[in-house]
């Protein structure tokens, strides 16, 4: 039996006023698992939050003044929390400006998403004239190679109208996708990944693939995506703040560990579809994760290949359903 007393866990409301913090700030220690969380047995909507983690989250912000002064409106006491109306975590489900990513990753592409978390609406609008994808002995290489030379070049983003921002955003997408491929081509990104790395258009691959593309969208507040966002803070350009997001995400304690993976999986004898510790989703996350299991049916997941930078067919081992 429990020794707990109701006194242990409080309400929302009560723990973002011990706190003096926002909804978001406060869902962000839970995914974080600074604070731990519970169902209210009164009236299972709504959940409550241990009195002792907000208490210790409290006396450590009353300790870093000086810090919190410094790290205002970036950092919160050494976690990395922005306030954002982009993406939301609430009662364990992933929104996109209020919208359900799971029920997005049914019908929507990553294009539309994007759309979406620019606060875009209607037709997507992008140039067409893209230079050749520059050459490289993988797409890693390329994609450096694109963003960069593109970062040289483009416009810082301060200042300029959010329309041709909107359209330098999707184009940028393009390049990217360019550059993974190895050529310039037309179509949804997930077809043409579909395609270049041989699964085919339309088929289940490319539905897989647009799902989970879908399903990490956003990247909330990961090295990667703080880098980007630190670079874009300053008014840097889009590709340059792609760039910044890229070079950060290289390393080996972050998109870069798939490769030890790699070298894992090529001391097996024979594996004719995924080890089983890739299926526990590791990296998507709860709010993403209850999703994969039925999309992907076994399959490596979206990060191990997209973020691993692979040249060729990032399923070797893949068969069709």
């Amino acid at each position: 039996m429990s020794s707990e007393s109701p006194r242990d866990w409080i309400s929302a409301e009560e723990a973002r006023t011990r706190l003096g913090v926002r909804s978001q700030t406060l869902y962000a220690y839970v995914s974080r698992g600074r604070v731990q969380t519970r169902a209210d047995s009164g009236d299972p909507r709504r959940h409550l939050y241990r009195a002792a983690d907000i208490a210790a989250l409290s006396d450590r912000k009353t300790r870093s003044r000086k810090l919190s002064d410094i790290a205002a409106g970036a950092m919160a006491w050494g976690e990395p929390v922005l306030a954002s109306a982009i993406t939301t975590v609430a009662n364990g489900r992933l929104y996109y400006r209020g919208r359900d990513a799971l029920a997005l990753a049914e019908t929507e592409t990553l294009e539309s998403v994007a759309r979406l978390l620019r606060g875009g609406h209607g037709a997507a609008l992008k140039r067409t004239n893209r230079p050749a994808a520059l050459a490289g002995p993988d797409m890693r290489a390329r994609a450096f190679a694109a963003l960069a030379a593109r970062a040289g070049l483009d416009p810082p983003a301060l200042g300029r109208q959010s329309l041709a921002l909107a359209v330098e955003a999707a184009t940028l997408l393009d390049v990217l996708t360019d550059a993974v491929t190895g050529q310039v081509s037309g179509g949804a990104i997930h077809n043409r990944l579909a395609l270049a790395w041989g699964l085919g258009p339309g088929g289940s691959g490319a539905d897989l693939i647009r799902r989970s593309l879908v399903l990490l969208a956003d990247h909330e507040l990961n090295p990667s995506a703080f880098a980007a966002r630190v670079a874009a803070s300053t008014g840097a350009s889009l590709s340059a703040c792609a760039l910044a997001g890229l070079a950060t995400l290289s390393g080996p304690r972050h998109g870069g560990a798939p490769e030890a993976i790699r070298f894992l999986a090529a001391d097996a004898e024979s594996w004719e579809t995924a080890p089983p510790y890739w299926h526990g989703w590791p990296r998507i996350g709860p709010c993403r994760g209850s999703a994969t299991p039925s999309i992907l049916r076994g399959t490596l997941e979206l990060p191990l290949f997209w973020t691993g930078f692979r040249s060729q067919n990032p399923w070797p081992g893949w068969r069709r359903p």
